[in-house]
């Protein structure tokens, strides 16, 4: 769920969950070209980053690094081979749900606050709604539950998430996009512009 990005020098290895300290760290500034021609011809280029020698790690994937050199090798792949067939179609509904509710389950700690991005679209709205229900029943034993907001003028999420946070009846914490630039010359974000990569930064009051 986190990037991870790497730079493999003769003598020395640097990794870091964020680009700009670990290009800062490893001193290496050179734009690589590679990156660049995927960006303007794809919008993205796999695995690489705007600055040369600096990778990202693929998705389900390790990286070893020895003397000679690293390498990238599998963990985890998707378990897409095994199909399931239902013989009704509320049967597929049941078992989604069944896998949606799991899924937040998981990540709702018992020991920590548990903060939830809300957007108001579909996605979010259905994340928090889920662990809201979670929470209700007991099934959830969140330390405290928080959603984040970012708000922009003129914004046609807002409706929604306030109806959400209303229903939901959880602390919220509203962020605005004019007082956090994504980009600054200082703060390259990502390897890619990522337009919520300040959000991560932003702490539990």
């Amino acid at each position: 769920m986190r990037p991870l990005y790497y730079c493999v020098q003769r003598n020395r290895v640097f990794w870091s969950t964020r680009l700009s300290p670990l290009v800062d760290w490893a001193q290496v500034h050179e734009v690589d070209d590679v990156y660049v021609a995927g960006l303007l011809a794809h919008g993205g280029c796999p695995n690489r980053t705007p600055y040369r020698g600096v990778y990202s790690v693929p998705a389900g994937h390790a990286v070893d690094v020895t003397a000679d050199g690293a390498r990238i090798r599998p963990f985890w792949r998707l378990p897409i081979a095994d199909a399931i067939r239902y013989g009704h179609e509320s049967e597929y509904e049941d078992h989604l749900r069944f896998l949606f509710r799991g899924a937040v389950r998981c990540r709702v700690p018992t020991d920590a606050p548990c903060l939830c991005e809300l957007s108001g679209g579909l996605d979010s709205s259905s994340v928090v709604s889920m662990a809201a229900e979670m929470v209700r029943t007991g099934e959830a034993k969140a330390e405290r539950l928080v959603t984040l907001s970012f708000e922009h003028e003129g914004s046609l999420d807002k409706p929604f998430y306030t109806a959400l946070e209303r229903f939901c009846g959880f602390e919220s914490i509203h962020v605005s996009t004019a007082d956090h630039p994504f980009m600054t010359e200082i703060d390259a974000g990502g390897a890619l512009p990522a337009f919520w990569g300040f959000g991560a930064r932003e702490n539990l009051p």
